[in-house]
């Protein structure tokens, strides 16, 4: 079952539209999102669904939304909920359904995915998840209302069930259900975390221990995503790390290695790995603890 909510976007002199809305799915102007909304007020990917704690939000990207009348980055979505995304562009929510688990992919040495309307597993530079049609792709996944299929090879396509396993080069992913109560839910409170960005380094600040730099590509990820204060899309992420013009298969595998480093080197220092985190739809965040705090100095 998809964890889901059924919205309905009222705008004024306008039919109101309804939809339902699920983890990844974009709200805005792209021709791709979800929820299309044809309004110059409305940015091309305004706001994005997202399954996270248990709970479907709704994230802000190129621009803030009002919540009782206050601008608001991130909110849970309930019934009754409004939220205005623009001067007289509202989203109203209706029922929200929430499964126990969803179905999802792992795989050694990555996190686990919750699946998206559309996925491809593809084998270069290494095997890896992405959120999009790739043609000619190892393994290829798409929903069809609850349902997954994928096509596996040569194979004809089939529906994707609990254990079923899809081996690319040498790693293995699984079908496997995903409780929506894992991840930020059960980690628990860990210490709090000054986190001081200067671009080329980052300071992490913790109650008697001494400072822990980090510096290189790591300290740029996370000072990136410290200025975006949302979650980022891998390609736009990498590019602004990497301004060569590279294919984007070798930006995904320059930016898959600096996150492994930067998990490596966190875990290192007791400081959390998951603070530099992918949500299994091809975005990079940083999690944080409603203690922890962040200061630019870019």
């Amino acid at each position: 079952m998809r964890a889901c909510a059924t919205v309905q976007l009222v705008r004024a002199g306008m039919p109101a539209v309804e939809a339902e809305l699920g983890h990844g799915d974009l709200i805005g102007r792209l021709s791709t999102a979800a929820l299309q909304i044809d309004d110059l007020r409305v940015s091309e990917a305004h706001a994005m669904v997202s399954l996270r704690s248990g709970s479907l939000r709704l994230l802000a990207l190129r621009r803030r939304f009002e919540v009782d009348r206050k601008p608001a980055g991130e909110v849970e979505l309930f019934a009754g909920l409004q939220i205005v995304l623009a001067p007289e562009v509202t989203l109203r929510i209706g029922a929200v359904r929430l499964p126990d688990a969803v179905m999802g992919l792992r795989w050694a040495g990555g996190e686990a995915a919750l699946l998206h309307d559309v996925a491809a597993i593809v084998a270069e530079p290494e095997p890896a998840v992405v959120w999009r049609p790739v043609p000619h792709a190892h393994v290829q996944l798409w929903r069809m209302g609850d349902t997954w299929r994928y096509v596996h090879g040569d194979a004809p396509p089939a529906d994707l069930q609990v254990g079923d396993r899809l081996s690319v080069g040498s790693v293995e992913f699984e079908a496997a259900l995903i409780p929506l109560q894992t991840g930020d839910a059960t980690r628990g409170p860990g210490q709090p975390l000054r986190i001081v960005a200067f671009y080329d380094t980052v300071h992490i600040l913790r109650d008697r221990h001494p400072p822990f730099v980090i510096a290189g590509g790591g300290a740029r990820l996370i000072s990136e995503l410290a200025l975006a204060g949302v979650p980022i899309g891998w390609a736009p992420l990498a590019r602004t790390l990497w301004t060569d013009d590279e294919p984007d298969h070798v930006l995904r595998g320059r930016l898959d290695a600096v996150l492994r480093r930067l998990r490596s080197k966190l875990a290192s220092g007791g400081i959390r790995d998951d603070l530099v985190a992918a949500d299994g739809l091809g975005h990079v965040e940083l999690r944080l603890d409603s203690s922890d705090s962040i200061e630019d100095r870019t």
